[in-house]
């Protein structure tokens, strides 16, 4: 993510999407539950364990998979990358 980016999130000026706040908790580690909880107070969705996508995700958060070899894995089930 670009710095300046960051600091238009941070500052209030931008609202990231959806997968770039994924990307940010793949960067923290964060818990399955932390994870879930960020996301809807950042106005998203939780995943969905029955959304195929949103699936992969969960599974790769928890196994401390890291964002880039997630991305190969929806990469390779013909699915949307984390952006």
């Amino acid at each position: 993510m670009d710095k300046a980016y960051g600091y238009d999130i941070l500052s209030g000026k931008r609202n990231p999407s959806r997968d770039k706040v994924l990307a940010v908790l793949f960067a923290l580690e964060l818990s399955d539950s932390n994870t879930q909880t960020l996301l809807k107070s950042c106005g998203y969705l939780p995943l969905y364990a029955k959304n195929m996508r949103d699936a992969v995700i969960l599974f790769c958060l928890n196994r401390h998979i890291d964002l880039a070899d997630t991305n190969e894995t929806l990469f390779d089930m013909g699915l949307d990358l984390i952006g």
